[in-house]
């Protein structure tokens, strides 16, 4: 899968990253509700949301994420810590 993001996120910072991810939670979720730390599965988040969750970041950031993302990094803040070395690693 080809980097897009390395164009849009040439310096994919932890906090550009955590913007995203929150977009694509509240699409999700429909909720704002929740702290960067918080777990996702506890912010609502059902197997089939992580599984949307996860097809929309690989899509949105064209990078390949781990079928278990959610499992081991249950919150948005890790999630974008993982993002954001994969960007790094892929560009």
């Amino acid at each position: 899968m080809g980097n897009k993001a390395a164009g849009v996120f040439p310096d994919a910072s932890h906090e550009v990253l955590l913007v995203l991810l929150r977009e694509v939670i509240h699409q999700i979720l429909g909720d704002d509700d929740f702290c960067n730390d918080m777990p996702l599965m506890e912010a609502g988040m059902d197997s089939l949301a992580t599984i949307e969750f996860r097809n929309t970041l690989q899509f949105r950031l064209g990078i390949k994420l781990p079928s278990v993302l959610i499992f081991d990094h249950p919150t948005a803040s890790s999630v974008a810590s993982l993002a954001g070395d994969l960007l790094i690693t892929d560009s």
